[in-house]
């Protein structure tokens, strides 16, 4: 989904489509809903590491372990796109700089130090909050991925501070977050791109699926299952909630 969205962007323009276009208009419609693909893996993120935070702890694995099976599983493989892409942008911006805004790349010249750092480590969607200028991302999408980091942070720190109680843990996040965005924020404070802006509910709602599924009994069963569509709904009357941190995905669909 989130393949054929930023296939197609080059085409989302402020002009509508409509079905009267034909097959083309019918095309685009679908395509420009394929940004769902976000918060869905998102949802799926939040299942499979409730399963593998069971996992630590069931086993009694140190949280280290979770850390560094997390990290070999992100940042390698970033770092190797990283290294083929930079070139490539390098290249592009010097030599075909009139084509250089179909790649979607930032101009790897134009990056601060800090920036670099930000989008090295995957925190320069909330690195400007702490250090250096404002935040550009290099390669647009990974945004995604700086909202991963943040998840798999809590989620050790929950293991390492309330092994016991894992799900509770998750509620307190969850009840912080709710805190944040719908009472804090409203006071001026801003928290673009870090979990409190309410991006860590979809995360949530795949830990409550994975409680569901593995541990409620039945009176649990169906309290979750009006959670779930609750969160459900409320997303609908606030769909910019499913993509927070994406100024990209965002300004496209605009």
């Amino acid at each position: 989904m989130v393949v054929i969205y930023h296939s197609c962007t080059v085409f989302f323009t402020p002009h509508t489509y409509h079905l009267s276009e034909g097959l083309s208009g019918v095309l685009l419609l679908i395509a420009s809903y394929g940004y769902l693909g976000v918060p869905i893996f998102f949802v799926i993120s939040g299942y499979c590491i409730s399963a593998t935070a069971q996992n630590t702890l069931r086993n009694r694995h140190r949280v280290s372990t979770f850390f560094i099976r997390r990290f070999r599983r992100i940042y390698p493989p970033y770092w190797i796109l990283l290294g083929a892409l930079v070139p490539i942008a390098f290249l592009v911006y010097y030599f075909f700089p009139e084509n250089a805004p179909c790649m979607r790349l930032s101009n790897p010249a134009h990056l601060h130090f800090w920036q670099w750092i930000g989008n090295f480590s995957l925190t320069e969607t909330w690195r400007y909050h702490v250090v250096g200028p404002s935040h550009d991302l290099f390669l647009k999408p990974i945004w995604t991925l700086a909202y991963e980091e943040q998840f798999y942070a809590l989620t050790g720190l929950i293991i390492l501070l309330m092994p016991q109680h894992f799900f509770r843990g998750a509620v307190v996040i969850s009840l912080i977050t709710l805190f944040c965005e719908q009472v804090i924020s409203r006071f001026g404070f801003r928290f673009t791109s870090l979990f409190l802006d309410g991006s860590w509910q979809m995360f949530a709602a795949g830990i409550v699926v994975y409680y569901k599924v593995n541990r409620a009994n039945l009176r649990q069963n169906r309290f979750l299952t009006g959670i779930l569509w609750v969160g459900v709904l409320y997303c609908f009357r606030h769909p910019s909630l499913l993509l927070q941190g994406s100024d990209d995905f965002l300004n496209c669909r605009r």
